[in-house]
C-alpha cells in the first residue's frame, strides 16, 4: 500500500499529461485492490459523469450503462456517499435497471465505487468516483474496503493537483498569447496597452468567440502576412 501512495505521488513529477495520471491511478488501483481486475475513474464534467480513464472493457461497459440508466454504484459514489459497495453488481436490488442490463451485457461480478473528493476550509468538493470491478462475487472483504477508501482519498488529492496544474498551465498560454496580440495591435494600429485590450475584448464579443481563440487568431493572422499568405477580414 505505500509503494501504491508512493507511485501516486510521483505522478506528480513524471507525467505532464492529465490523462494519463488518471490512467495511471486506474492501473495503481488494480494492482492495489485484491480482487480489482478492472477499475475506472468517473469525473464531474459540467452538468454530468463521464470516464475519463479505464483499464479494461468491462469497465467502460458498466460505466456507460450507470450513465444511460442514471442510477447505479459509481454515481451513488461519485454524487452523494463515499463508498459503495456490492457483492454482485448482476443482482443488486438497489439499481433494478442497471442489475438487469449489466447482467446481459457484462456479467456478474463484485463491485466497489469510492468518491473521489477533496476539501477545504468551505468543506468537501467531489470530483467523481473511482469504480473497481471484479468479474466474481464477493470478490472485496472489509480490509479491501478500507483499502479502498484510503487509496481513493490519496489519489483524490494527486488529480485535484494534476487539474490545477493543467488549468494553469492553460491560463499562462493565454495570457501568453494575449500579451503577442496586444503588441501586433499596438505596434499595427499605434495604440496603447489598454486600448489594444479593449479592441480584442470588443471584437470577441461581436465575433461571439473567446478571447484567447481571438488572439491566437490575431497572431496567426500576423505570422501569415509574414510568410506572404492573404490576411483575415474577421479579427481587428
Amino acid at each position: 500500500m505505500l509503494q501504491a501512495f508512493a507511485e501516486t505521488t510521483r505522478l506528480l513529477y513524471v507525467s505532464e499529461d492529465l490523462d494519463e495520471t488518471l490512467l495511471r491511478v486506474t492501473t495503481l488501483a488494480t494492482q492495489t485492490i485484491e480482487g480489482c481486475e478492472v477499475a475506472s475513474l468517473t469525473m464531474k464534467e459540467g452538468s454530468g459523469l463521464v470516464t475519463r480513464a479505464a483499464t479494461g472493457d468491462l469497465a467502460v461497459t458498466c460505466d456507460r450503462i450507470q450513465y444511460e440508466e442514471g442510477e447505479g454504484p459509481c454515481l451513488d459514489a461519485a454524487l452523494h456517499e463515499g463508498l459503495v459497495h456490492t457483492r454482485d453488481k448482476a443482482s443488486d436490488d438497489r439499481w433494478p435497471r442497471f442489475s438487469r442490463r449489466v447482467s446481459e451485457e457484462a456479467g456478474a461480478g463484485g463491485m466497489l465505487s469510492c468518491q473521489i473528493s477533496v476539501g477545504d476550509v468551505k468543506g468537501s468538493r467531489a470530483l467523481g468516483g473511482l469504480n473497481m470491478y471484479a468479474t466474481r462475487p464477493d470478490a472485496y472483504s472489509d480490509a479491501d474496503q478500507l483499502l479502498a477508501t484510503l487509496y481513493a482519498a490519496h489519489a483524490a488529492v494527486i488529480i485535484d493537483a494534476a487539474r490545477r496544474e493543467v488549468q494553469l498551465r492553460e491560463a499562462m498560454a493565454s495570457r501568453d498569447v494575449i500579451g503577442q496580440a496586444k503588441g501586433i495591435l499596438m505596434a499595427q494600429d499605434g495604440v496603447t496597452a489598454d486600448d489594444a485590450f479593449s479592441q480584442l475584448r470588443l471584437a470577441s464579443q461581436r465575433l461571439n468567440v473567446k478571447l484567447r481563440d481571438l488572439a491566437s487568431e490575431v497572431v496567426s493572422r500576423r505570422q501569415g502576412e509574414a510568410s506572404g499568405a492573404p490576411p483575415s477580414t474577421d479579427t481587428p
